[in-house]
């Protein structure tokens, strides 16, 4: 690739395979939201939708105006980047330069600043919010209120894992496929593990319990998804 990219500097088909899955991705955020309305209560169930929406509107402004710069751009310190790139400012090459990857770290689709953002948010809100009142008792012994939003919600988080992992092999290639089969895999097996252990547990096939091992799947696998052989 030359060091002014051109148009032609890129390969059509890997930026369709990239914009194909941003599409899929995007299938996560009110799949996220299904899914966690359906598992808690009735009373809860419109924010958990509101929430999900709001907070990607919110982060499309901000990547754009400056995180894109603060984590991409050419420079800046070893550990964070600066705003020569807000707006997408001369925004033309992928920059994998962070100190992570030349630290030889293997992080496929961001999975491990996802767990890390998911703990310290988990983390935070406990802190806010205190201790929780009722535990043990008959208080906080609820059924999920909506099943059918649970399944609705795992199906579109599964779809758009498949934009997530593999997509981020930048490309219309090998590895993108294997990321998609051992995400798929991963899923299957996540599924069928969390189905036995509910019958084994309680003598019943559970279809939270199903979704719960889906998701728990495509969680485990993300990381190592572009790195792994089924």
């Amino acid at each position: 690739m030359s060091s002014t990219p051109t148009t032609n500097s890129y390969e059509q088909g890997d930026i369709a395979w990239v914009l194909t899955s941003t599409a899929f991705v995007f299938l996560m955020v009110p799949g996220a939201g299904l899914f966690y309305a359906g598992l808690a209560r009735r009373k809860s169930a419109l924010s958990l939708l509101f929430l999900p929406i709001a907070a990607a509107c919110i982060v499309f402004l901000q990547w754009f105006l400056w995180g894109y710069s603060l984590t991409f751009s050419h420079t800046g310190s070893a550990f964070i980047g600066d705003v020569s790139n807000v707006g997408f400012r001369n925004v033309l090459t992928w920059n994998p330069a962070g100190w992570v990857a030349k630290l030889g770290g293997l992080d496929f689709a961001g999975g491990t600043p996802v767990h890390i953002a998911s703990g310290s948010a988990a983390l935070a809100y406990s802190f806010m919010l205190g201790k929780r009142g009722g535990h043990g008792t008959f208080e906080l012994n609820f059924r999920p209120q909506n099943t059918t939003f649970v399944i609705m919600g795992t199906l579109f988080l599964w779809i758009g894992w498949f934009g997530f992992n593999a997509g981020c092999a930048l490309g219309a290639n090998l590895r993108a496929a294997m990321a998609a089969v051992v995400t798929n895999l991963a899923a299957g097996v996540g599924g069928i593990a969390w189905c036995a252990m509910d019958y084994r547990l309680e003598r019943r096939f559970s279809a939270v319990g199903l979704c719960s091992g889906i998701v728990a799947g495509l969680v485990a696998i993300t990381p190592g998804s572009g790195f792994v052989p089924p």
